[in-house]
């Protein structure tokens, strides 16, 4: 086997998974969304918040006697779309 058929083999081995990478990176890149949901959800009853939260920050702001609950989500989607719901559950 010559060193120039030797160089083909392996730069083809190399190359595949490098444009697979690329390609699966393109995709991700336009299939990228980002946008803001907003809800209300009544404040009667309510004695506790629980946020379970695997990405990003969270910020809770307290307002005496508030009638609502004002849940707002910045949400970046990607191939997959991310996993949001909000949930009242007895007094939580």
């Amino acid at each position: 086997m010559s060193v120039a058929i030797a160089w083909k083999i392996a730069g083809s081995l190399l190359a595949a998974p490098i444009l697979a990478f690329g390609t699966v990176q393109t995709a991700s890149v336009v299939a990228h969304d980002e946008h803001t949901e907003q809800t209300e959800v009544t404040a009667d009853g309510v004695a506790a918040l629980e946020v379970l939260n695997s990405a990003g920050s969270v910020r809770i702001v307290g307002v005496e006697n508030a009638t609502t609950i004002t849940v707002r989500a910045h949400i970046s989607d990607g191939l997959r779309p991310t996993g949001h719901s909000i949930e009242r559950a007895g007094d939580r």
